[in-house]
Parts: structure tokens; sequence; C-alpha cells
């Protein structure tokens, strides 16, 4: 029965006279548990051993002691962190212009927009096409979105003309968005320079404010 002798000496006998010895439960408690009374496991907090009351020994008054366990604590959960998607655009508007010979102005509007809680940062870069390939950075826009940056482009009317586009393209998080707008303008050469410095200007112009 799992039991071991306390010691030899004679602790009782029965009505017939044959003589009874003490006993205890070998090992007294299993791994990880600890014989302890009631109420030493109810000012622990801790719990039965496999849930059953199971005596391993006793007080010298007596008072029977129960094998109890640290109690097992549940983990916590770990929360889910919920990515939003890389999922912003960009968007130039109007997509085409035509200017008379004799010059003129026109107003763009450079649009960001990103779902709530996007929080990358996102750089942007013109690329002007023509007879000349030229690049302008326009830098890095960060959050809160969406954004919107406006600049008026002014054609000199001794410009020559021609027909150019200028793309945006901003990335972020691995991924790249752009829009395309096309211009005929009396002279490529304006337009690049003015453009570009416009773009960048405005975007400048709106962090200090």
């Amino acid at each position: 029965k799992g039991l071991q002798l306390c010691h030899e000496g004679i602790c009782n006998c029965t009505d017939t006279g044959e003589p009874k010895y003490c006993y205890k439960m070998w090992p007294p408690c299993p791994e990880g548990c600890t014989c302890l009374t009631k109420e030493e496991a109810r000012e622990k907090g801790w719990n039965l051993c496999e849930g059953k009351e199971r005596i391993c020994g006793r007080t010298v008054q007596n008072e029977s002691k129960y094998c109890f366990k640290i109690p097992v604590a549940t983990p916590t959960p770990t929360p889910t962190l919920t990515q939003v998607p890389c999922n912003f655009s960009v968007s130039i508007s109007p997509k085409t212009a035509k200017l008379p010979s004799g010059g003129g102005n026109i107003t763009y509007t450079f649009s960001i927009t990103a779902p709530s809680g996007f929080t990358e940062c996102i750089e942007c870069t013109l690329y002007v096409k023509g007879p000349v390939s030229t690049t302008y950075p326009l830098g890095t826009i960060c959050p809160p979105y969406p954004q919107t940056f406006k600049y008026t482009l002014n054609v000199p009317a001794k410009t020559p003309p021609g027909t150019y586009t200028g793309t945006v393209v901003c990335q972020a998080c691995g991924q790249k968005r752009s829009d395309t707008t096309a211009l005929t303008i009396p002279g490529f050469e304006f337009f690049a320079a003015v453009a570009g410095v416009a773009i960048a200007y405005a975007i400048l112009n709106y962090r200090r404010h």
C-alpha cells in the first residue's frame, strides 16, 4: 500500500491481542507537493495535490496533514497586435493640363491618404520626363494622414512649347505608390526648374506650420 513503518514500538493491539504498529504513507506526497495542515495550506493559498485529500502525516496535536501544492497560475494571454495594412495611396490633380502659348498659372493638388492607425512615414520623389529627365526628392512625410499639399506653377509666355509628364512616386513599408500628371506648356526647362522647387517648397512650408 506504499506504507512505511514509523518506528518499531507497538502503538495498539487488536481485540485478539495482536500488536499494531504505526505506519505512514511513503513517499508522503507526490513530487511537487508538500505536507501541510489545512490551515497552513489556506494561509499559503495552496491547493490539494492531485485534487484529493491524501493524509501524509500528523502534527504533535494529532491534527491530520495533507498533500498540497502551489496553484498553477493561469498564463495571461498575450494581446494580439493588429497590424495596419500597408495600404496608402498617392494622387495628383489635375491629371492633364494645357496652357495657352501666352503662358499662365496652374494649381496642382498632391494628396497622401492611409488607413487609420497607419504609422509609417512615406518618402516621396518627383520624376519629370521629357527631352531631359530630372528627379526631385520631395522628402519624407509622416503621420497623421491624410495630408494634402497645393502649389501653383507659373509658366512664362516666352517658354517654348512642349508636353511633359511628372510622376510622384512614394514608398513605405516596402510598398510603392505613384500618380502621374501630364502638362503641355511652353518649354521643359521651366517646368523642370519651377515644378520641383514649387513642390518641395510647399511640403517644407506645410511642415513649418
